[in-house]
């Protein structure tokens, strides 16, 4: 059965001539004579709904025979498919997925996504010793699971995600938070620094959603932009006692709007923008040490389980936070539509200046491979605590 058999892909000749009994509703001549044989154009000269010609003599014009198509109703229709998928989840023995819908212009929906909440309860379920954490972070523009980023305990294992749409940026971020301490197992700890201005949307989203998972017993710490240095303080020294030998479970640290944070802003002097060694005075000790506890948490951190996941508006913002090496820091980054010339700067390719709208590109430093995906709508509270909470 086909709408046509017209193109470049249409069944040869020789093939139809295996085929006996032809069947063809309305269509127009071309159709008609390779439907029914190359004398044979009957089918254009039908005109009701439903009328068809029933040939089972390879198309020979004296064996057409015209007859109705069954109608079957609306609500007769829905009867009979439904019948049809309970026979097949019985006969499988296991739940059925809702058919999948690809909405190629639309953002990738979070709540309700029965593909993502199956791969969330799996990483749930997983014991989590001896495996990496996982942030989703997106809808694969493939038939596969959801864009995902392994976040192993390796050098430079942290995410930045580059675009210049909060909105977008927070989505991402928010799932990849919530699907990283779900799969990090009971210790994991999330830390958020929140940059969200007053007048944004986005503007208390963080709170809202880290109540939802703190419900679910997770260990949750919010702090905003002058809490910085104490937040780092913190954890400066624990990645200090971690180098030292001591163990720990899986710490994610959001910084949510890079190009904010001055506080984190890099030494114009130093090794890749970040001043290390020399005396406090030398260091800008009035502005604090919350930026060398950065440079040390991206340099160091991944490896002892400790890890960074920030969004920054763009490539020169990151630049100018952290260096012009500063991207070096991050294994794993998203980018959204932008410029060919920050493209080429954050990837060695202009393939992030191609995107189109609700699209994003996560690309691997350390083997080069790309993966263009739709970033999730941001996931509502409700979701977010019955994720924690189930």
């Amino acid at each position: 059965g086909s709408q046509t058999l017209g193109g470049a892909y249409s069944l040869a000749r020789t093939t139809l001539g295996q085929m006996a009994v032809r069947i063809a509703l309305q269509c127009n001549e071309q159709d008609s004579l390779l439907i029914l044989g190359e004398d044979n154009p009957a089918a254009r000269l039908l005109t009701r709904p439903g009328e068809a010609i029933y040939n089972d003599a390879g198309g020979l014009v004296e064996n057409n025979s015209t007859f109705q198509v069954v109608w079957l109703g609306d609500a007769v229709r829905d009867r009979t498919l439904e019948r049809i998928r309970e026979k097949g989840v019985r006969a499988l023995g296991e739940e059925v997925l809702s058919p999948i819908v690809f909405e190629g212009q639309s953002p990738a929906p979070a709540d309700g996504n029965e593909l993502l909440e199956r791969e969330l309860a799996t990483l749930a379920a997983r014991p989590s010793e001896g495996l990496s954490p996982v942030a989703l972070i997106g809808e694969p523009l493939a038939i596969k699971g959801p864009t995902s980023i392994e976040l192993r305990r390796e050098t430079g294992m942290n995410v930045l995600a580059v675009t210049p749409q909060a909105e977008s940026a927070m989505a991402m971020l928010s799932l990849a938070a919530v699907s990283s301490v779900i799969s990090g197992g009971s210790g994991s700890r999330l830390v958020i620094i929140d940059s969200a201005r007053k007048d944004e949307a986005e503007y208390g989203v963080w709170p809202r959603l880290l109540a939802s998972a703190g419900a679910g017993g997770a260990s949750i710490q919010h702090a905003l932009p002058d809490e910085i240095e104490g937040v780092f303080e913190q954890l400066g020294s624990e990645l200090d006692r971690r180098k030292q030998g001591e163990v720990g479970e899986p710490v994610f640290v959001v910084v949510y709007g890079l190009h904010r944070c001055t506080a984190l802003k890099a030494a114009d002097d130093g090794f890749g923008g970040f001043s290390f060694g020399g005396s406090e005075s030398e260091q800008g000790h009035s502005r604090g040490q919350a930026s060398k506890r950065f440079a040390d948490l991206l340099a160091e951190g991944s490896e002892m389980g400790m890890h960074v996941l920030t969004w920054c508006d763009s490539a020169s913002s990151l630049e100018r936070m952290l260096g012009r090496s500063g991207a070096a820091h991050f294994e794993a980054r998203i980018l959204m539509q932008m410029s060919q010339s920050d493209s080429i700067s954050l990837m060695d390719a202009p393939a992030a200046s191609r995107l189109g709208l609700h699209r994003a590109l996560l690309y691997h430093e350390q083997s080069g491979s790309q993966e263009r995906f739709r970033p999730y709508v941001r996931p509502s509270t409700k979701w977010v605590r019955g994720l924690f909470t189930s």
